[in-house]
C-alpha cells in the first residue's frame, strides 16, 4: 500500500487525486458531491506544484482543474473517457483499406455497419444462475429450494469462491454463502465482517466512499433478496485486515 511507502505529504496529495476521481467515476456519488470533487482536484493541482515544482504542472495535470465541469455536462468519467477508444483502436485499424484519409474511411465503415445491421433494443435480462448444488445454507422456509454457486448479471458476476463472493449489503461488507432461487425470486445467504475501520481520513473519511478496513468474518448467517446487494466488493490483504473497495461498475 502506498501509505507505507510514501511520505505523509505525498500520500495526502495522492489521496486528493484518488478521492476526486473516485467521485467523478461513481454514479452514486457524483450527483451530490461533484462540487466537492472539483474543490479537491483543484487543491491537488495546487499541492502538486508545491511538492514537485511548478515545472511539472503539465497540460495533463492542469486539465484536472476542469474535469468536474466536464462531468457536469457529460456525466461520469467513463461516459467520455478515451479508454474505450484505446481498447478498440486495433479494431478500428482493421477497418482501413488504404493509408490515405483514415478518418473518413472509418466514418464510412461505421456508416456501412449501421445500415447493414438491424438495431436491437437492449434488454434488461434477468440474472443468470449457474452451477446448481445442494450444500446450503438455507432458511427453514426455503427447504427444497434450488441453490446455485454463481449468478451473472449484465454488469458483474458473483461466485461462492474467495475472489468473487464479497458484496456490500446495508453498507456493510459481506461474504456470500449461498445463492437461492425460491418463490419466484432470488435470495442470498451471507455473513458480514465484524469490524469495519477507516482506511484513510483525509480529505474525508474513507467510509463515505464505501472503503473500509475489515476483519473478523463470523457470526450468524443472514438472508436477503439479491436486489438488496448494493455493489460487488474487491478485497486486498493489508496487514492483518482487508482493504475493501466497491467496484464502481457494479453499483
Amino acid at each position: 500500500m502506498l501509505k507505507d511507502l510514501l511520505s505523509t505529504e505525498v500520500y495526502k496529495n495522492f489521496l486528493l487525486f484518488f478521492v476526486g476521481i473516485f467521485i467523478l467515476c461513481n454514479s452514486s456519488l457524483i450527483g451530490d458531491h461533484i462540487d466537492y470533487a472539483n474543490d479537491i482536484l483543484q487543491l491537488f493541482v495546487t499541492h502538486f506544484g508545491q511538492l514537485y515544482s511548478p515545472k511539472f504542472l503539465s497540460y495533463n495535470v492542469h486539465c484536472l482543474v476542469h474535469l468536474a465541469e466536464d462531468a457536469k455536462h457529460h456525466g461520469v468519467l467513463d461516459n467520455f473517457s478515451a479508454f474505450r477508444y484505446v481498447d478498440h483502436l486495433n479494431k478500428m485499424k482493421r477497418l482501413l483499406r488504404k493509408p490515405s484519409c483514415p478518418l473518413s474511411q472509418i466514418v464510412r465503415r461505421f456508416s456501412e455497419m449501421q445500415n447493414c445491421s438491424q438495431k436491437k433494443e437492449r434488454k434488461n435480462n434477468p440474472p443468470l444462475l449457474r452451477k446448481q448444488h445442494a450444500a446450503g445454507p438455507l432458511p427453514e422456509s426455503f427447504q427444497g429450494a434450488s441453490q446455485f454457486k454463481e449468478i451473472k448479471t449484465s454488469s458483474y458476476t458473483l461466485k461462492l469462491d474467495q475472489a468473487n463472493s464479497f458484496v456490500y449489503i446495508d453498507g456493510k461488507v459481506a461474504k456470500l454463502q449461498n445463492i437461492i432461487s425460491a418463490k419466484d425470486d432470488i435470495y442470498v445467504a451471507y455473513t458480514t465482517f465484524n469490524n469495519h475501520e477507516l482506511f484513510f481520513d483525509y480529505p474525508l473519511p474513507s467510509s463515505a466512499l464505501g472503503i473500509h478496513l475489515v476483519d473478523g468474518i463470523s457470526g450468524p448467517t443472514h438472508f436477503c433478496k439479491f436486489e438488496n446487494i448494493e455493489a460487488k466488493a474487491f478485497l486486498v490483504p493489508y496487514d492483518r485486515h482487508f482493504d475493501s473497495v466497491p467496484l464502481l461498475h457494479t453499483h
